[in-house]
């Protein structure tokens, strides 16, 4: 996808690790983010379904996506 000016390139992932409440870790489904801006690429991150993102929707993944640009 491209937002203002950056290509974002999203992968479904599994095995994204993620404390819980409890102080337990969680391995959850979810999303790889690489951001690029032109062909450099200038962040990679991932967000991860119960936690970043409500489910694991690509509407949802591309509004995270969108969200994190702005911020």
């Amino acid at each position: 996808m491209k937002y203002r000016g950056m290509f974002v390139e999203i992968t479904p992932e599994s095995g994204i690790v993620r404390e819980d409440l409890d102080g337990g870790t969680k391995v959850c489904s979810g999303y790889r983010y690489r951001v690029f801006s032109d062909t450099e690429m200038t962040d990679e991150f991932c967000a991860a379904v119960g936690f970043e993102l409500p489910d694991g929707s690509m509407e949802n993944a591309e509004l995270f996506a969108r969200e994190y640009i702005d911020s």
